[in-house]
């Protein structure tokens, strides 16, 4: 089935499809009410759990990737923009290894999720490059997808009239994860309104389960875009915790975040925008200063295409 079809099908349901992998091929209905459909998701998932048994390799998680030694995601002359405007980035070459956190701090505008959205193969931001997640291209959707997984932090992956425990269900069995879903709502504190919908959630809590997803699908790349906002400092230190817990199960974590202070001590690896590319950078302990270094007094004007850099960065 074309991937524009499967897209149009998930949305109606209400999913994601850059969270969920693609995984989904079943008739998502279109119409009546919540409860008949998150019936006929169910349906789908525990179908999807059948195959995963009898394919276990169909999907890989984080562990897996441990026994190849040529993993890794490898982003080789990526122009990204959108029709009719110039490209916010050109010429992005990454190489990303399992096992690694890495940052992403930019002004607003700069194009942070316009990357992100094209490295997990979003066809809308990507103009032209060549991607590949351990041997696997964008051309294979759902393969790359099974590896890749962005996920925008404002609860879009979320049903809202499902429970938190409902999601890391599906995220299990969807992404064929060796993770005990239980074991992940401790981790994240999620027991206190793990049965309640995601409607009656407030901003904080909801922003709560859509890490654990991320936790718990257990993918070998995945990316946040600003996962977390609206966290309170406890919450916080959680899911950083959390984080480094990821990457020490051999997965990749790109994030990007406005709450630099986090990000100290997070990342093994820093990308920032200069002149029109994304630039690698050593990780430092204090990420304000090198957000400030790279963009000064230009950080709260940025350019409205995201491709002039400061100028004390072009010369």
């Amino acid at each position: 089935m074309a991937s524009h079809l499967i897209l149009r099908r998930i949305k109606a349901h209400g999913i994601c499809r850059s969270f969920w992998g693609g995984h989904l091929r079943g008739n998502l209905p279109r119409h009546g009410n919540w409860p008949h459909r998150a019936a006929v998701l169910d349906r789908l998932l525990h179908s999807a759990h059948a195959r995963r048994r009898l394919c276990p390799k169909q999907i890989p998680c984080g562990k897996a990737s441990k026994e190849g030694s040529d993993m890794s995601l490898d982003i080789e002359n990526l122009t990204v923009g959108y029709r009719r405007e110039p490209p916010l980035l050109k010429d992005v070459s990454l190489h990303i290894d399992p096992g690694q956190i890495w940052g992403l701090i930019a002004p607003n505008g700069a194009g942070k999720t316009s990357l992100m959205r094209a490295i997990a193969g979003d066809a809308k931001p990507l103009v032209c490059g060549s991607l590949c997640a351990d041997g696997m291209t964008p051309l294979k959707p759902t393969p790359y997808n099974r590896f890749v997984s962005y996920v925008a932090c404002d609860d879009s992956a979320l049903n809202r009239s499902c429970t938190a425990r409902f999601h890391l269900k599906a995220a299990s069995d969807l992404w064929g994860s060796r993770l005990d879903p239980s074991e992940t709502a401790r981790l994240f504190e999620l027991d206190g309104f793990l049965d309640k919908p995601i409607r009656s959630l407030s901003q904080g809590m909801r922003q709560q389960v859509t890490i654990a997803l991320c936790y718990q699908q257990d993918a070998p790349y995945t990316l946040l875009d600003e996962p977390l906002n609206a966290l309170d400092p406890l919450k916080r230190e959680m899911a950083c915790r959390n984080l480094r817990d990821m990457a020490h199960r051999n997965c990749s974590v790109f994030v990007s975040s406005h709450i630099l202070s986090d990000l100290n001590g997070l990342c093994d690896k820093v990308v920032v925008f200069r002149s029109g590319t994304a630039v690698v950078v050593p990780a430092t302990a204090n990420m304000q200063e090198l957000f400030d270094r790279c963009y000064g007094g230009e950080s709260s004007h940025p350019s409205t295409d995201g491709n002039r850099p400061p100028r004390h960065l072009a010369r």
